[in-house]
């Protein structure tokens, strides 16, 4: 787990009774937009990163800008599990 998605885990924790009050539900959707850029993103740095280094250009930051993709789903994925309700 990344430092990132602890600290807002640690936000957004469920109060007393088990349930998200709207402050928390508007929180995790706000950041929705970022939890869905950021990971390509990243994949395509680091990607073009490893590409340069070991020459594979441009294999590497196919496979991680679709890491990223895949990342980025299922963390929109827990987004929606834990406050779409």
């Amino acid at each position: 787990m990344s430092q990132y998605t602890a600290v807002v885990r640690g936000i957004l924790e469920p109060d007393k009774n088990g349930k998200n009050n709207k402050k928390q539900r508007l929180i995790a959707f706000a950041m929705v937009p970022f939890v869905l850029a950021v990971p390509p993103v990243v994949g395509w740095a680091l990607g073009c990163f490893l590409d340069d280094l070991f020459g594979s250009s441009p294999y590497l930051m196919y496979f991680f800008v679709v890491l990223g993709f895949v990342a980025a789903y299922r963390e929109f994925c827990r987004v929606l599990r834990d406050f779409g309700e």
